[in-house]
């Protein structure tokens, strides 16, 4: 789970640099995670 809450900070800001998404550093959906569904709280996973 890539989260500030979960990863070292190390860890995490390894995972943000590979995206230029915003929803990676807030937890929250953005506009870059489709309009209906901004504000909501997301989670990201690697497998």
């Amino acid at each position: 789970m890539i989260d500030k809450d979960f990863l070292p900070s190390k860890s995490f800001k390894k995972y943000a640099a590979l995206t230029k998404m915003n929803c990676i550093n807030t937890g929250v959906m953005e506009a870059c995670c489709g309009k209906d569904k901004k504000g909501t709280r997301v989670y990201h996973v690697t497998i």
